[in-house]
């Protein structure tokens, strides 16, 4: 996680360490706004300069081969004062291997392609993982 932390628009990660079965993680403090309260509020220009902040992140963590899991507003904050932004929540990201396979289970099922809906990786049991 070295690797892309600091980077466009991702958290700094400054330490962690683990305690019995716990693990914790320092990062810089970053003021942000709710962006749930402004989220209906803003005009398109500005929603689209949050989303391509948002993929320069995405971005910058897929070059170093780091698959996210949980990409939703909560997790990009923004401060809209000094038009900043930061990707942060790594718990549920994943690092790939170049050699891994791609598939998903859904890929590998022709049927269950129909009926794929969006669905948080919060609802997913813990075992499953579609990289």
């Amino acid at each position: 996680m070295r690797a892309i932390s600091g980077g466009p628009n991702v958290v700094e990660f400054i330490a962690a360490y683990r305690e019995l079965d716990r693990v914790f993680v320092v990062m810089n403090l970053f003021p942000h706004d709710d962006i749930f309260s402004l989220i209906h509020k803003m005009p398109l220009d500005e929603t689209l300069q949050y989303m391509r902040n948002l993929f320069i992140a995405l971005h910058h963590i897929h070059r170093y081969r780091v698959i996210h899991r949980d990409v939703k507003p909560a997790n990009f904050l923004y401060n809209r004062a000094q038009r900043r932004y930061l990707l942060v929540d790594f718990g549920l990201s994943h690092f790939t291997s170049s050699t891994q396979k791609r598939k998903s289970s859904v890929e590998k099922s022709p049927s269950a392609k129909e009926n794929v809906v969006y669905s948080s990786p919060i609802g997913l049991p813990p075992t499953v993982s579609f990289v």
